[in-house]
């Protein structure tokens, strides 16, 4: 995936920073968030790229780790590190014999799309010697090429600062962008059908997780409907609440506020309907 060169992340700083203080690093993220796209664009020339992907690769990894190590020597970019966990001894090996006065800090760059998976094998292999960071979406600022506001802060001067450089945007505009999504590929391209984006998505999710062929059912489905409805509810709570009291930054903020009794009615009732239909 190759994004626009405008659509810069904000992540990109931290990446150098962190690489230039551990000798390995790890970003994580869902698939298809941009973590290769993003090392890729910031590595140094001289870093080698070996993805797990490839069968080949993938085989000497799991089979022969030691001779993986020695084949692609440091630095390096090893994409997919969650297929061969049984690499991280051999990297905190490598990583120990040459130690700090040999250069290790940012030898190894690693990516995972499965953090849960994999920080139980990076917790006990390579504690100490590795930066963990997370990689998600496109952030709303990412996604319209503006400039990094920092962290954000609930705080009014804060907030007003960020608007000076923001672009306005009405309800509905927003309410697409949740919608439509914060991968980089539905961002990069507009033309692309977002529902057809995410069968496919999901069908190479099951697949990579030998869940291919089985059948989600309505019931987690609706849960998970159900508990993103509440979740909506909450916050267009806080923004009604905000607006009562005259701290609301936005015009339509009472408007918008007084939809989370509606929304919370209709999860209640859909969250009843679930429950009566389940076997007791």
């Amino acid at each position: 995936m190759t994004l626009p060169s405008d659509l810069r992340r904000f992540l990109g700083p931290s990446i150098l920073a962190a690489s230039a203080t551990f000798p390995v690093l790890l970003v994580t993220g869902a698939r298809q968030v941009g973590k290769t796209t993003l090392l890729r664009a910031v590595a140094e020339p001289e870093r080698r790229y070996v993805t797990l992907d490839d069968p080949l690769q993938l085989r000497l990894a799991r089979e022969d780790p030691a001779l993986f190590i020695q084949t692609w020597t440091p630095p390096v970019l090893i994409d997919e590190i969650q297929y061969a966990p049984e690499l991280l001894p051999h990297i905190k090996m490598a990583v120990d014999q040459r130690g700090p006065r040999g250069g290790s800090r940012g030898s190894y760059w690693l990516t995972g799309s499965q953090p849960f998976h994999l920080m139980q094998g990076v917790s006990e292999s390579l504690a100490g010697r590795v930066a963990v960071l997370p990689l998600l979406g496109l952030s709303s600022r990412e996604a319209q090429a503006l400039p990094d506001a920092g962290p954000f802060l609930p705080l009014r001067d804060a907030v007003q600062a960020r608007q000076a450089s923001a672009r306005r945007c009405d309800l509905v505009g927003l309410y697409a962008q949740i919608w439509r999504g914060s991968y980089p590929a539905l961002v990069a391209n507009p033309a692309m059908d977002r529902d057809l984006f995410y069968a496919s998505y999901l069908q190479t999710y099951l697949q990579a997780t030998g869940q291919a062929g089985r059948q989600i059912s309505a019931d987690v489905w609706g849960t998970y409907i159900v508990f993103n409805m509440f979740r909506l509810a909450g916050i267009l709570q806080g923004i009604l609440g905000r607006a009562l009291q005259g701290n609301a930054s936005n015009a339509a903020a009472l408007e918008s506020g007084r939809r989370a009794r509606p929304l919370a009615e209709q999860a209640w009732a859909l969250a009843q309907t679930l429950h009566r239909g389940r076997p007791h």
